[in-house]
């Protein structure tokens, strides 16, 4: 088994990964194309591809990967790769990319980053500073699902009712929109950060109100969040912990 070449699409959770691949294996069926999951069987003649959870290989040995990257994407760090195409790139954890760039060196490789943007919307995130053109040597591609053949107006204008209107431009046209709506500046937010744990330590035995948030993990990802609010002196003090599931 070889840790090279082919075209690797990278997800946050398993999930994702897993119904990318059978939606590439529709389409291939739609054109004639059959899978075994034994490599053996593999034929140019029959139309016959190997296929497993995280692996299409073709006759002429063209390759597809869909893996998950988690937390840390030290699972791809042996391996090398002629594209690695980012789903949903504005969600998966920066470390990822990091841990992912020597991936594309053996065969001088191409990156793709595509995704909507992450509601936070941290502009230091490795797409957004792509997308808006910080990152030199990316071709920025913006395709409001408008523009989408396939999509009818009315499915569109369905959704724009349904939606609130920050949540519309993000999703189907792909905006940077909760900026501009925001309560907080970035620069408020940012500037008032302290990553000092006795802080914490010394809330957590004082004060005596907290309010506790929570935020599970969403289909397809593998992070919850539980937010500790201290009220203390008239002041809030949030801490934010991050809480992994069984692929982070």
């Amino acid at each position: 088994f070889s840790l090279s070449g082919g075209i690797c699409v990278l997800s946050k959770g398993r999930d994702q990964a897993k119904e990318i691949l059978e939606g590439v294996k529709t389409v291939l069926g739609l054109v004639g194309w059959k899978f075994s999951n034994e490599a053996s069987r593999l034929s140019a003649e029959k139309h016959i591809a190997f296929s497993s959870t995280t692996e299409i290989r073709m006759p002429d040995s063209s390759r597809l990967f869909a893996m998950a990257c988690g937390q840390r994407g030290d699972n791809l760090r042996p391996r090398s790769f002629h594209e690695i195409d980012f789903d949903e790139a504005d969600f998966i954890p920066e470390p990822v990319f990091l841990a992912t760039s020597a991936c594309l060196a053996r065969f001088q490789g191409v990156k793709i980053l595509e995704s909507t943007p992450n509601p936070v919307e941290n502009l230091h995130s490795t797409f957004l500073r792509a997308f808006l053109g910080k990152i030199a040597g990316f071709k920025i591609i913006h395709q409001p699902t408008s523009a989408v053949a396939h999509i009818s107006k009315e499915f569109l204008d369905a959704e724009r009712a349904r939606m609130s209107k920050e949540e519309y431009e993000r999703e189907y046209e792909a905006k940077l929109s909760s900026r501009a709506a925001g309560i907080f500046s970035e620069s408020l937010v940012f500037g008032s950060m302290n990553k000092d744990p006795l802080l914490y330590s010394k809330l957590e035995s004082e004060c005596g109100t907290k309010f506790v948030g929570v935020s599970f993990a969403r289909f397809g990802e593998t992070q919850n969040v539980l937010a500790v609010n201290y009220f203390s002196g008239g002041v809030s003090h949030i801490r934010l912990k991050y809480i992994n599931g069984p692929d982070g």
